[in-house]
């Protein structure tokens, strides 16, 4: 029975010197690695598809001679680096400075979640009130005709969708997802009709409004010349908009009438 118990007593002091030794390791590992925050800074709208990226806004997180400074690219997207020994689950200070926005002071909390900062213009676009009511014109038809031998470029198409979405929310192994696994993520599609006998060239799909550095284009058909172009985007932050852009060509066709 002694042998036991000397055996049993050896096997705790053993595990509370791991248990010690596995703290010290991770309290290295937090130094030698320092956090970083990362997120996108946009104009604010109650429009989503006028959320648009700010470039070269001043991110500084902390105060004082500690603070951090980064730049957000032509995305919006910035990141920083935390001083050594700050933690998960500290408050930070962040601040967002631009000359053409209203600056921006937010608390939060060190965490792995995407940060998006949305910043007020200080100059309001001011529209005029017309003095007669609004007439809308829609579903307007040109007719035109053509001759020619050769492939004829009739014209171009242009369109954005949304993929709407809200950011910061666990995924939970619960598909469509980020990249990475991590947030919950919604995937939007479009698809564009260029007309009969007609078919798309240079197509292209970029991201015009929202956090856009947190969305992707996941599959398209821009390679292939086709009547029809379409395009899939995944988005796993707040709402973004994508603008669809390609030329339409009509082939070989001479005495042709178009809408």
């Amino acid at each position: 029975m002694a042998g036991k118990r000397a055996i049993a007593i050896w096997a705790v002091i053993v595990a509370v010197i791991a248990i010690a030794l596995t703290t010290v390791f991770l309290l290295r590992i937090v130094k030698k690695h320092p956090l970083s925050i990362a997120g996108a800074v946009i104009r604010e709208d109650a429009d989503t598809r006028k959320e648009l990226p700010i470039a070269d806004v001043d991110v500084t997180a902390g105060s004082g001679p500690t603070a951090i400074h980064a730049k957000s690219d032509s995305s919006g997207f910035f990141s920083i680096r935390l001083p050594r020994g700050v933690r998960m689950g500290q408050p930070v200070l962040l601040r967002f400075q631009h000359s053409e926005y209203q600056p921006l002071y937010t608390s939060d909390v060190v965490s792995d979640k995407l940060y998006i900062a949305r910043m007020v213009p200080l100059r309001h676009e001011t529209r005029a009130e017309p003095s007669r009511p609004k007439i809308v014109v829609s579903n307007v038809i040109v007719r035109y005709s053509t001759r020619s031998t050769t492939d004829m470029n009739v014209g171009s198409a242009v369109k954005t969708f949304d993929i709407v979405n809200q950011g910061n929310i666990s995924c939970n192994g619960q598909r469509p997802c980020s990249p990475d696994g991590k947030w919950k993520a919604a995937i939007g599609s479009v698809s564009v009709d260029a007309g009969e006998h007609n078919e798309f060239r240079n197509a292209r799909a970029s991201c015009i409004a929202g956090p856009c550095p947190f969305s992707r284009i996941e599959s398209d058909n821009f390679a292939e010349q086709s009547r029809t172009l379409k395009v899939s985007v995944r988005n796993w932050s707040d709402t973004v908009t994508f603008l669809v852009e390609a030329e339409v060509f009509h082939p070989m066709i001479s005495d042709l009438v178009r809408e």
